[in-house]
């Protein structure tokens, strides 16, 4: 992946299939791994999206 865009995309799908994952997850550990597997991703995603908006610096 070479591309902020595409980085983006990346985190955000892992993010809502982590998302999907915990949902499922009938194991109470499970839906905690998977939970902040989701979250990491997020913040990854969020951090992209500001540094591509100039906000972070």
């Amino acid at each position: 992946m070479s591309s902020v865009d595409d980085d983006l995309d990346y985190y955000m799908r892992r993010a809502a299939q982590e998302w999907a994952a915990a949902e499922a997850a009938a194991i109470p550990e499970a839906i905690i791994v998977h939970a902040q597997l989701a979250r990491a991703y997020d913040a990854r995603a969020r951090a992209l999206r500001e540094h591509a908006a100039g906000v972070a610096p």
